[in-house]
């Protein structure tokens, strides 16, 4: 059984060192584009209330974030709960990474 877990997660490392530089890429491109600036300036946002939780501070991104992607003309009705969310993750990921 050790050998196996040894294997899994030799095949999981060399796919995630794979991995990274598609994400960096896609996180680079995605923090460029009109969404996902609105997303990084959800999350900027969300980081200045001061004494949120971290569950507080997602709500009021994805709040922001509709509420900018409605004033940018997008129809917030197409964007579901999971996207929004995956959205300001991916901003938030770009910006502790620093790629904006």
């Amino acid at each position: 059984m050790n050998i196996i877990v040894k294997y899994l997660a030799t095949i999981g490392l060399a796919l995630i060192g794979k991995l990274v530089p598609s994400l960096k890429s896609f996180l680079v491109n995605f923090i460029k584009s009109d969404v996902g600036t609105l997303a990084k300036d959800a999350v900027a946002y969300a980081e200045t209330l001061t004494g949120a939780t971290g569950v507080e501070k997602r709500d009021a991104a994805v709040a922001k974030l509709k509420e900018d992607l409605a004033s940018a003309g997008h129809d917030v009705s197409e964007f579901s709960a999971s996207l929004l969310n995956m959205l300001i993750e991916s901003a938030l990921q770009a910006v502790v990474l620093k790629l904006s």
